[in-house]
């Protein structure tokens, strides 16, 4: 990379993200970041796009523009239903676990069925256990929008510490401290 080139640090961000969330809350290994092609990183993208096109500009001029759109839409594939279905097979596979008894991590995925079974559900109301439609909204909405913000965050992260090179300096002294106090423990 060339000095005073930019670069587009999201394409290497947004896989890494994906593929730790998949992977520390409902502990599913994914090749996210190895293959940009994959279908669960394309559709995560294509959740937050919205329509372009010369079309979709002039729509609202057009007479009953407005109803065009509705059938657009409402014809149009819906991406977050291929979350809804992948995280139903996710829940599906870790009940199987469970109930076999291997469960292998003790995950954001674990908590909430404990809370679907009223077994380790602190926070919620007295007797109110999860239901399965919330442990799926909350799944989708944790791997859709828990990977956009979280990569939004690290990328504005590095912008601001790419302009400011003694804020980078520091912060890299100090986890290059941090890691040699964790070596030493």
């Amino acid at each position: 990379m060339l000095p005073g080139k930019s670069f587009d640090v999201q394409y290497l961000v947004s896989p890494m993200t994906l593929d730790v969330i998949l992977l520390a809350a409902f502990g599913v290994e994914t090749d996210v970041q190895t293959n940009p092609e994959s279908e669960i990183l394309s559709r995560s993208k294509r959740v937050f796009q919205r329509p372009t096109g010369t079309f979709f500009r002039i729509l609202p001029a057009l007479p009953f523009g407005w109803l065009l759109r509705k059938i657009i839409f409402f014809f149009r594939e819906q991406p977050l239903s291929y979350f809804q279905n992948l995280s139903l097979s996710i829940i599906d596979a870790r009940r199987r676990e469970l109930d076999q008894g291997t469960v292998r991590r003790m995950d954001l995925l674990h908590l909430m069925l404990n809370a679907r079974q009223g077994t380790g559900a602190e926070g919620l109301e007295k007797g109110r256990k999860l239901s399965d439609e919330e442990i799926t909204a909350q799944s989708v909405v944790f791997m859709i929008a828990g990977h956009e913000t979280t990569s939004n965050a690290i990328c504005f992260s590095a912008y601001y510490l790419a302009l400011n090179p003694g804020c980078q300096e520091r912060l890299r002294v100090e986890i290059e401290e941090s890691i040699m106090v964790s070596r030493l423990c």
